[in-house]
């Protein structure tokens, strides 16, 4: 049959998160529960870090994932967008720290070159990379879904290709 693996993928936002825990058997996706995590701006931005950390907890108590994947960080336009962006993934990354989930980092290009063959492919582009290429997806109507949920899917398939693939030459280098 194959390998399962559970994988938790997150697209960090200062609004919006997305979110997708991913139980793959092989290449083929076998559950999925994807979505996003919102929080309204505050002047207090502790506070929305915290709406944020709160919604990740109550989330998790529920699921155990193996893994989790979270973009690297990448420079941004507007530097100010990306501190915000810095200050939620930290956030999360500390949480899945305290919950004791080990996390992998992509930066976003590779995630988009491995699910669409290019590094500079837009969310909807990703989708229907998705779409076309991961068997068992479309039981889930991942078209349906935010773009930040099917960003962080991608994420997911990311590591799962990219985990195949170390197992596959760590047996090979043997």
């Amino acid at each position: 049959m194959g390998t399962s693996f559970q994988i938790l993928g997150i697209d960090p936002g200062s609004r919006c998160t997305g979110y997708a825990f991913a139980r793959f058997e092989g290449a083929e996706l076998a559950e999925l529960d994807a979505g996003t995590w919102r929080v309204t701006a505050s002047e207090d931005r502790s506070e929305s870090l915290a709406a944020l950390v709160a919604q990740f907890g109550e989330w998790i108590e529920g699921n155990s994932p193996e893994i989790a994947v979270v973009e690297s960080l990448f420079m941004h336009k507007n530097a100010r967008s990306m501190l915000v962006l810095a200050e939620a993934r930290g956030a999360l990354l500390a949480s899945l720290g305290l919950k004791g989930i080990p996390v992998r980092e992509y930066p976003p290009a590779t995630i988009k070159k491995t699910i669409c063959g290019f590094g500079a492919a837009d969310k909807e582009q990703v989708r229907r990379a998705l779409l076309r290429t991961v068997p068992g997806v479309r039981k889930f109507r991942v078209e349906s879904l935010p773009t930040d949920a099917t960003d962080a899917l991608a994420m997911a398939v990311c590591h799962r290709i990219h985990a195949q693939h170390e197992k596959m030459l760590r047996r090979v280098i043997r």
